[in-house]
């Protein structure tokens, strides 16, 4: 099994049309536990060296992985995570690379999805009522086919639809935005979200959840 993950902050240089790396940072081992924190390492490294607060336009995480073995290509960002990548105008890029197919992931997505209806796209709004203390998902939007730029539209319809239903401070709803990806058809779990989303996202203090069985 091979398990790799790299967070490149870069920004986009005009003049010669590619990328510049502003700082980075990486994991021998790709689980959920580690994720923010090799967040938190690009992004201190990135302003230790100065490089990080002087660009204010066309900066991205690119989140690379290298999974194998049966593992997804998850991405869970908390809160706190997420504040951090729009602190500095950042968008998100997900750019995983699956050395093998799973069966075990097949079984478990054949299971976990009707095989007689099943969108391949789903995104979702959940939050825990401050009044009750119960998970509650506050939108929903499936889409049959997936698409990578279909993501960001999905997940400014559940940000700015889901609103509606959080009375007062959405902080103390701990919401969360759900993304899950369910294909057959040899799809990469790759996504963007632009800057504007996830400053959205770290305005209502909401995490982030990527699933996907492919």
């Amino acid at each position: 099994m091979s398990c790799e993950l790299e967070v490149r902050i870069r920004a986009a240089d005009p003049s010669s049309n590619s990328w510049v790396v502003l700082a980075e940072a990486s994991s021998e081992i790709y689980e959920p536990r580690v994720i923010d924190g090799v967040f938190s390492r690009a992004v201190i490294l990135g302003r230790l060296q100065g490089r990080v607060d002087s660009v204010r336009e066309n900066v991205e995480f690119q989140v690379r992985v290298l999974t194998g073995g049966g593992m997804r290509a998850c991405l869970n960002l908390q809160s706190v995570t997420v504040g951090r990548v729009a602190a500095i105008s950042g968008a998100l890029n997900l750019d995983p690379k699956v050395l093998e197919s799973s069966d075990a992931n097949q079984e478990e997505m054949d299971r976990d999805v009707s095989p007689l209806h099943r969108p391949e796209l789903v995104v979702k709004l959940i939050g825990d009522s401050p009044v009750t203390g119960k998970e509650m998902v506050l939108w929903i939007t499936e889409s049959e086919w997936f698409e990578p730029g279909e993501v960001e539209e999905r997940v400014r319809e559940v940000l700015s639809l889901g609103m509606s239903a959080v009375h007062g401070d959405a902080r103390a709803w701990a919401l969360q935005v759900s993304i899950s990806l369910a294909s057959d058809r040899g799809v990469r779990p790759a996504f963007v979200l632009s800057r504007d989303v996830i400053a959205a996202m770290a305005a209502y203090g909401a995490s982030l959840d990527f699933d996907p069985y492919v």
